[in-house]
């Protein structure tokens, strides 16, 4: 029998508050073949924003309110954003529920996205909790997809109506999936405020 956990592996780092991003990959590289213990690699691409601005206000005080808010909103989001990567400690500790144990966390600019990744290790009880199982010969994951839009994935993707199941063959010692979060309508870039504050 399959254990399902409903896990937001997909959002560990941007549950909370208005924070968002384009795209997040998953790498998993095991100790041996047919492992259960290793390293990984998450990596969430395009972290932004998901401040509305404001529309259809006519009354001018009204207006400059509504902007100064947004701004306000978008100042919170981008401090948000680096506490979390560099000094929450919430999120080891998540983290560390799920038999995570980060050894290294970093946010980066790359072609004018900002960008965050973390690296740890994992074990057993770990990719349970990820949806990861052994069937026949191979190695499978749930992906729910309220979750997200499967991208990409060095396995084989059978799509179901309310899941996607990806295997890979039981003794690859790597393997990885991208996934797409379901798309907001708004999506406002930080950029601006990494630049000016790490402007030399």
């Amino acid at each position: 029998m399959i254990k399902f956990f409903a896990i937001g592996i997909l959002v560990i780092f941007v549950c909370t508050g208005c924070l968002q991003f384009d795209t997040t990959k998953l790498t998993l590289n095991f100790d041996s073949k047919g492992g259960v213990s290793g390293k990984l690699k998450r990596e969430y691409i395009n972290l932004s924003s998901s401040a509305k601005i404001p529309e259809n206000i006519k009354e001018a005080a009204k207006l400059e309110d509504a902007k100064l808010k947004y701004e306000k909103q978008l100042n919170t989001d981008y401090n948000d954003l680096i506490d979390k990567w560099k000094n929450d400690k919430f999120i080891d500790e998540t983290l560390k529920d799920l038999s995570i144990a980060i050894e290294k966390r970093n946010v980066y600019l790359k072609n004018d996205n900002i960008n965050g990744e973390y690296e740890g290790k994992f074990d057993a009880k770990a990719l349970e909790k990820m949806n990861f199982f052994f069937i026949e010969n191979q190695r499978a994951c749930i992906l729910p997809k309220s979750a997200g839009v499967l991208d990409d994935t060095d396995g084989k993707i059978i799509s179901t109506g309310s899941y996607y199941l990806v295997l890979w063959p039981k003794d690859k010692k790597s393997i990885y999936f991208i996934q797409s979060p379901m798309k907001t309508k708004n999506n406002r870039n930080l950029l601006s405020r990494w630049q000016k504050s790490n402007k030399k």
